[in-house]
């Protein structure tokens, strides 16, 4: 994460902070915030975000006006465009006030951002906070991305016990997501072992009934 030429995208609440990837990108420790990347197939620019829920849909009148500009900047962004993207974060219910921001932003972009083709977007979403009972022990997703091979390098992280520990296997980390929604056109790999993308999919009806 630390090699030059990296840009980092912090909390964000405005559209006008995404970060404009030219050659790595990378958040950092993603709790309940929405953040990935989307890419625009036609101009090959790629757009880095790290949505941070509650300066944006915290109560009914901002999640309202924050809906009018993104409406505004996002159409601008993606019209008579095609786009690819990944998407990871959000909480379980296990802390019902921030799944339900969560839920509420990813409405949010879904409604105003027009994905002309959603096979072509990744989805892992609602961290595993079962048994948690302080928000120092969060789970968090950090990512680096790099445009060279077009690949998303992720560690997921979840609190044990009293120990934070590094989700290592294929197991462990489809266990760890309520949703995941694995595009076709991705490849998935644990270390050195490619997945098969239909080990990935999992989500309850009640969950895309929310999301979609």
């Amino acid at each position: 994460m630390g090699l030059f030429g990296t840009k980092f995208a912090e909390e964000i609440h405005d559209i006008s902070k995404v970060r404009n990837i030219t050659n790595r990108g990378a958040t950092e420790e993603i709790i309940f915030c929405l953040a990935g990347m989307v890419q625009n197939l036609k101009s090959k620019k790629l757009f880095l975000s790290h949505w941070f829920p509650t300066k944006i849909v915290e109560d009914d009148r901002r999640c309202k006006r924050n809906s009018k500009k993104l409406a505004s900047k996002l159409n601008k962004i993606s019209a008579n465009n095609q786009f690819k993207g990944v998407f990871f974060g959000l909480i379980s219910e296990d802390f019902i006030k921030e799944n339900k921001m969560g839920k509420k932003l990813f409405k949010l972009f879904k409604d105003n951002f027009k994905i002309p083709n959603k096979k072509d977007y990744t989805l892992f979403l609602f961290q595993d906070a079962k048994d948690l009972k302080s928000t120092d022990n969060w789970p968090k997703i950090n990512f680096v991305y790099s445009k060279r091979d077009d690949t998303y390098y992720v560690n997921c992280r979840k609190t044990i016990g009293k120990k934070i520990h590094d989700l290592l296997t294929k197991d462990e980390i489809r266990n760890h997501f309520g949703v995941i929604l694995p595009s076709n056109n991705d490849k998935f790999f644990v270390g050195d072992e490619q997945v098969p993308n239909n080990f990935w999919t999992k989500f309850k009806k009640s969950d895309l009934v929310d999301l979609y």
